[in-house]
């Protein structure tokens, strides 16, 4: 009896399983992104760097890409935050960065795996250096979606 409810599950779960393969020349199964299956699928990524290198690169692992900003923001060089993630710097840092114009620039090349977005202090930044949240040791925080 038992090897029968085997055999009958495992026949109607075939289509199901099926549809989670990779195809060629498709990343993704068809209802990956509608099912349960997608619970742990997508997950946030966190990438930070100085301001120094004038440029910020937020890559997701493997076989996922960039879908979403949940946040991002300047870190000031006095910060004595250890987590870049968990950024506090209020309302301090929110005059310095172009947040609209930067999201627009990395909402413009979502789907992709690796996203480089550079001459972030001609573009991006307003302010004096001066500033502790423009100096050369301030650091962008982005925090976005890998699926």
């Amino acid at each position: 009896m038992m090897i029968w409810l085997f055999i009958c599950s495992s026949l109607l779960s075939t289509p199901i399983l099926y549809s989670f393969k990779v195809v060629p020349g498709k990343k993704d199964g068809t209802f990956k992104e509608l099912t349960l299956g997608n619970m742990i699928y997508s997950r946030a990524e966190c990438f930070s760097g100085p301001l120094a290198t004038n440029k910020i690169v937020m890559e997701c692992p493997p076989q996922t890409e960039i879908t979403q900003i949940f946040s991002l923001g300047l870190i000031p060089s006095d910060s004595k935050s250890k987590d870049q993630c968990l950024f506090e710097s209020g309302d301090k840092c929110n005059g310095f960065i172009k947040s609209e114009e930067l999201k627009l620039a990395i909402k413009q090349k979502f789907g992709q795996n690796r996203i480089v977005v550079d001459r972030l202090i001609e573009k991006f930044i307003v302010g004096s250096a001066q500033s502790t949240c423009t100096d050369e040791a301030a650091s962008l925080v982005v925090q976005v979606a890998c699926t």
